[in-house]
């Protein structure tokens, strides 16, 4: 490896050693906000430092093809250390700015949403269950009007001929007069049940 690929890995290393300092506080800052269980933690950390190795990785294949000296772990442990002590604090700063930013930003575009989209859609949902409801009371009352009608209709119809519906009654076989009782019984109870829906 010559002079100048030495200088380019120990430059990509210390530069490698400021984004550690600076993604483990950021990862810190983000997962410490909120309660997780152990084992999501232990996971969440396991991919972090998969994703630093693998990202080491690829920068020095990138630079040498990928040969690891004995100075690179130097030139990252100088990096961190510059970042700990020059650039943390200046950091820190600005990734809470950013992060205030973004709740701040979340709440207003979550009040514009709530605003703009959900209270409209629950203001149309309510209007239609409301038209429902009135078109179902509208229609339970014609309906209910109707069989009112009907019923003093066919009473008028009917009255002049009960004295001959009984006269023919009683001419009836009693078995027949049984079956034909059950059967109005059972159509008296079903229209019940209809009448009972609406009513």
């Amino acid at each position: 490896m010559s002079l100048s690929e030495q200088l380019q890995t120990m430059a990509a290393m210390v530069a490698l050693g400021n984004w550690l300092g600076a993604s483990f506080d950021t990862y810190s800052r983000i997962m410490g906000q909120k309660k997780r269980m152990a084992f999501l933690v232990f996971v969440n950390d396991i991919l972090f430092w998969l994703i630093q190795a693998f990202l080491a990785f690829s920068i020095l294949y990138a630079i040498n093809e990928g040969e690891v000296r004995f100075y690179v772990f130097l030139a990252i442990l100088l990096g961190f250390s510059m970042y700990q002590s020059l650039f943390k604090s200046l950091y820190l700063f600005l990734l809470n700015r950013i992060i205030a930013l973004g709740k701040r930003m979340f709440r207003f575009f979550g009040r514009v949403f709530r605003l703009l989209v959900a209270a409209p859609v629950r203001w149309i949902f309510r209007l239609a269950a409301a038209v429902l409801f009135f078109l179902y009371a509208l229609v339970r009352r014609l309906l209910i009007l109707a069989g009112k009608l009907l019923f003093a209709v066919a009473k008028v119809l009917f009255f002049p001929f009960q004295k001959l519906f009984r006269k023919l009654w009683l001419s009836v076989p009693g078995s027949i007069k049984i079956r034909t009782e059950k059967t109005l019984h059972y159509t008296a109870g079903f229209f019940k049940k209809i009448w009972n829906l609406f009513h």
